[in-house]
């Protein structure tokens, strides 16, 4: 036992884990083709920056970093989807490093260190390439940020400037980076303000502030040109419209849209040019506003204890065993409780916001990894203790452990090729040998992501879809309205009966696309 051990401690993460999380990529990529319309929105504006179109490429809805890395890659001769997600992956296995100086800062046990890194394997390859967006590299600098701040008192001046331009990466991948920065970085300069001189420590704090304000405001005065307003956060300005229309993407409003530019897929690329986005929602404005924010935020607490649930059901007793940890074990008291306050104020400042806002499981990655850490610390001051004999230690052990290991498996089988069928449409198609018009704008008669993406593997430009155009109370009228905004294809699910109007078009699918009907809108 003590040579397996002596094995163990010599295995170090790059030789050892990281080939695994690479083999397990090349199986799970594939199998993920889960997409949202996020996706298309950082590809083609990543393309933009690839092809040199920055004015075009410059956008205030979408933080530009995550696109920044995938026009480094563009030039590889595969679809930019698969791209991004890889770029994501890669991006996960930073994040398994950073998960991984946890282990090591903390003293865990190395054969409890080797299994908790190898359970959090499979949270990790879910996680990663699932969605193409920006929240992935957003846990990365949250997580980096947690732990360039361990053991900081503001006096560490290298430190502190690698803080800073951390932090500023972290607000050009996500926005909400802003507000969670300033309050996390504020809070902790309080803490060692107990500790230290004011005189000492106000200086860098100061430096950190000023660089990072200064970093938000440049990116955001590149885009007053285009948007013709100053905002510390365009998307912020948007989400806020979200609450003011009861949560309905007021880009919806709208029958049928134009691409916001000639080389732009969809108008979901930049929806902050069809709305004025420059008034602010004031929940204390009326008695109305105040119940609706505060329906809001019961409902978010409600979706972010479903979402944690679903994903780790060991996530509150980890915190609790965290607490108890900290009244238990005498010898390492002060250091824990200090890193206990600071890891628990850390996660909730990562999702805090959101709770006034509209909630998704996209917003809990930065949890879903720390936990990993945090469950093998609970398991690791188990073993250390005599709660437990051997017996009891080894079955409480291996069920965590083994139900963490199911539950991201089990969603990587749930998701298993998951919106797969576009594809099989795209090449469909292009075994038809269809030839659209120069002019390719098409719209579809209700919203199918799998037809969307479609459309997008096409290159065709997607002009939205009829459900808003439905309060039209004649064919004629919906026809007449599909002519006015310039689209000429309509596509209709192969499963449900289209309007009469129809019938004088031609099916350029001829029947042969096994998901839908693609009309020519022009006379024969």
């Amino acid at each position: 036992m003590n040579n397996f051990h002596k094995i163990i401690s010599k295995l170090r993460f790059f030789n050892f884990l990281l080939p695994i999380y690479l083999l397990g990529g090349i199986v799970v990529i594939p199998l993920l083709e889960h997409q949202i319309c996020d996706t298309t929105s950082y590809v083609t504006i990543a393309q933009k920056y690839f092809n040199g179109d920055f004015s075009n490429a410059l956008n205030g809805c979408w933080s530009p970093l995550i696109s920044w890395l995938l026009a480094l890659f563009l030039f590889i001769p595969k679809e930019p989807i698969l791209l991004l997600k890889m770029l994501n992956f890669i991006i996960g296995g930073i994040i398994f490093f950073q998960i991984d100086q946890l282990f090591k800062r903390f003293q865990i046990q190395k054969p409890l260190y080797l299994l908790g890194m190898l359970v959090g394997l499979p949270t990790i390859w879910f996680y990663a390439p699932l969605y193409g967006g920006a929240d992935i590299l957003a846990a990365f600098f949250y997580i980096w940020i947690y732990n360039l701040t361990a053991n900081y008192h503001f006096e560490n001046i290298y430190r502190t400037i690698l803080i800073c331009l951390v932090a500023c990466l972290g607000y050009l991948s996500k926005a909400y980076f802003l507000p969670f920065f300033i309050s996390y970085i504020t809070l902790l300069f309080f803490i060692e303000n107990v500790n230290h001189q004011l005189k000492k420590i106000l200086p860098q704090f100061i430096f950190i502030l000023v660089g990072f304000i200064s970093c938000v405001v440049i990116w955001n005065m590149l885009l007053v040109p285009k948007y013709g307003y100053f905002s510390m956060s365009y998307s912020g300005d948007y989400n806020i419209h979200l609450i003011q229309s009861g949560g309905k993407q007021v880009i919806y409003d709208f029958c049928l849209l134009e691409p916001p530019n000639e080389t732009a897929f969809s108008y979901w690329e930049d929806p902050l040019l069809y709305k004025d986005y420059t008034t602010t929602w004031n929940p204390f404005s009326s008695m109305g506003n105040f119940t609706a924010q505060l329906k809001l935020i019961l409902s978010n607490i409600g979706e972010f204890l479903n979402i944690l649930n679903r994903n780790n059901p060991f996530w509150i007793v980890s915190i609790i065993g965290l607490c108890l940890i900290v009244l238990k074990e005498e010898k390492f008291k002060i250091v824990i409780r200090q890193e206990l306050t600071r890891m628990i104020v850390f996660l909730m400042l990562t999702v805090a916001g959101y709770f006034l806002l509209f909630f998704h499981d996209r917003y809990l990655y930065t949890w879903f990894f720390m936990l990993i850490f945090i469950q093998t610390f609970i398991i690791d001051n188990i073993l250390k203790t005599n709660i437990l004999n051997q017996g009891q230690q080894y079955l409480l052990g291996g069920f965590v452990f083994l139900l963490l290991i199911i539950i991201p498996l089990e969603k990587i089988l749930k998701y298993k090729n998951f919106n797969q069928e576009a594809w099989q449409y795209h090449q469909e198609i292009e075994a038809l040998d269809i030839r659209l018009d120069d002019e390719s704008n098409v719209a579809l008669m209700n919203l199918n992501r799998l037809h969307y993406l479609t459309i997008y593997y096409q290159r065709w430009k997607y002009y939205g879809f009829l459900e808003n155009c439905m309060k039209e109370t004649t064919e004629e009228s919906i026809e007449a309205k599909l002519k006015t905004k310039g689209v000429n294809y309509l596509i209709i699910d192969k499963n449900k009966k289209g309007y009469s109007f129809l019938e004088k078009y031609n099916d350029i699918t001829e029947g042969k696309v096994s998901g839908f009907r693609m009309y020519h809108l022009k006379k024969e």
